[in-house]
């Protein structure tokens, strides 16, 4: 006795659909222990160097790895928002 003829194409076509699907849950379940909590995510805290002033309120040193300083969004001019938009895609706009 012959399978009918639609068994095949059917059966291709459910493997090509459940594939990706099972694919994606494999790598859901491999990644998803390795994640950090979203605590820690949440957290941030740059690092920030150490600045010496005088008395005067001069700064006089900075000692750390990183040089940086945290600024507001809001701070932040529309140009240089507009140049790391570019720089990142662009095809953004």
């Amino acid at each position: 006795m012959s399978s009918p003829r639609w068994l095949l194409p059917v059966s291709l076509a459910l493997a090509v659909l459940l594939l990706p699907a099972i694919l994606l849950g494999m790598a859901v379940m491999l990644t998803y222990p390795s994640l950090p909590s979203l605590e820690v995510l949440t957290d941030y805290r740059p690092k920030i160097p150490l600045r010496v002033y005088s008395a005067e309120g001069v700064l006089l040193s900075e000692f750390g790895e990183e040089r940086r300083a945290l600024v507001k969004i809001a701070d932040v001019p529309d140009i240089m928002k507009n140049v790391i938009l570019a720089a990142e895609d662009d095809r953004f706009y």
